[in-house]
């Protein structure tokens, strides 16, 4: 069937075409790169709503006569239309159609959004009716970006699918649906091997989910605005598990909890700091926080006041994964942290890089001098061990010792002396 180019069909009528992944609309030509655009149009002017519906036809007539023969442009309402397409690179030169043809009718470059979703067919797994829905919606969120596209595919709807069932189990164990929990890495010091402190580690896992990586559930936290929330939740769990361990008269040691710079960065967190040790009874010294080197440095105002708060409050504060970053003496005097925890790509590379093993030597020489303690993470090897203890780290921490393990196993451990031999 011939259609003029600069036709726009109702896209019922389109889809009778006849179109699908495998053969070409006009010639029934094998082309297994098929696509489908959706393209959405977007009045950002300020007064909005200037747009009637004979300039967007205008509009939409000249991107049917710019797109060529082999081009079909389906209706899916005034200010959306579909097409498709073998050259997923052609999205460039669509909106520079719409955006001159836009100008041609007095509308400012800038007023005009224009949002082009682009997803491929194939004949196995994404047929027309998919590929227009999944373009649809990436037409949507590409919009919001002024003039842009966004790709999307069946595994991109699966990731996207994840991320709201994750963000919204998240958000109910916050409010006391079960999920999360802790897990506890033990530290040791680096000649005995003995336990001296442990970092709570989060862990996040449903009948609905299974386990779901930590990363993962700190990426969903973030995009759903549960990072603050998600942070506070540990170290409140961890402060109430000190206070669980003094009840229960063992010996205790510190635990450390990692927070991001934005929860830190809060007005009144040092005071949720004071207040939840303080309501659990839990002296301020068996608490440490690790904040990222690489956040505190590139914020040195908020971090230099936010420490001092906890540091007054008696609360160690650890620089984790330092060495990342260019910190200077001057940035340690002003931050006063009580700990330095290398980097864990330092520790690795140390052994077979020289210019690493003298750049982490000077680092824990630095720490030396200014009185703090130094760990190093991600101990797998007896020889790793060796060469941090005679550089001169304090404290070591990998699966060379102790895996992360459940509050009950931690306090077995304790309770029996264990240590690495």
């Amino acid at each position: 069937m011939s259609t003029p180019s600069t036709q726009v069909l109702p896209l019922a009528e389109w889809k009778q075409l006849g179109v699908h992944a495998s053969a070409h609309p006009r010639t029934g030509a094998g082309n297994e790169t098929r696509g489908v655009f959706c393209i959405e149009l977007k009045d950002r002017s300020i007064q909005g709503g200037a747009w009637d519906a004979e300039m967007l036809q205008s509009i939409w007539s000249s991107v049917a006569e710019a797109s060529g023969e082999d081009r079909l442009l389906g209706d899916l309402g005034d200010s959306r239309k579909v097409m498709v397409t073998d050259a997923a690179n052609r999205w460039v030169s669509v909106a520079a159609t719409i955006v001159e043809s836009a100008a041609a009718l007095g509308v400012p470059p800038h007023d005009v959004g224009v949002g082009i979703g682009y997803a491929q067919m194939d004949p196995w797994t994404v047929d027309l009716e998919r590929a227009i829905s999944l373009a649809t919606a990436a037409a949507s969120q590409a919009c919001e970006k002024g003039i842009g596209i966004v790709h999307r595919s069946p595994t991109d709807e699966i990731r996207a699918k994840r991320q709201r069932v994750i963000s919204r189990l998240v958000a109910n164990a916050l409010e006391g649906a079960e999920g999360l929990r802790l897990a506890f890495q033990p530290k040791v010091d680096a000649h005995s091997a003995a336990f001296v402190s442990s970092e709570a580690l989060l862990r996040f896992q449903t009948e609905e989910t299974g386990l779901v990586p930590t990363l993962e559930v700190l990426e969903h936290a973030r995009a759903s605005g549960l990072t603050a929330s998600l942070d506070r939740w540990v170290l409140t769990r961890a402060v109430r598990t000190l206070a669980e361990l003094t009840t229960d008269l063992i010996p205790i040691y510190p635990i450390s909890v990692n927070i991001r710079a934005e929860t830190a960065f809060a007005p009144d967190f040092a005071q949720f700091v004071g207040e939840t040790l303080s309501q659990a009874r839990v002296d301020p010294e068996l608490l440490e926080i690790e904040f990222r080197e690489e956040e505190m440095i590139a914020h040195m105002n908020q971090a230099e006041e936010v420490i001092s708060s906890l540091i007054d409050l008696g609360v160690a504060v650890a620089l984790d994964g330092f060495g990342r970053s260019r910190t200077t003496l001057s940035d340690l005097r002003r931050l006063r942290v009580t700990t330095l925890k290398l980097d864990r790509g330092i520790v690795h590379e140390m052994m077979s890089d020289e210019s690493i093993n003298q750049l982490a030597h000077g680092m824990l020489h630095l720490a030396r001098v200014m009185q703090m303690e130094t760990v190093a993470v991600g101990i797998e090897t007896e020889e790793q061990r060796e060469h941090l203890r005679d550089a001169g780290c304090s404290t070591l921490q990998g699966f060379l010792f102790h895996k992360p393990m459940e509050k009950d196993e931690m306090v077995h451990h304790i309770l029996s002396c264990e240590s690495f031999v």
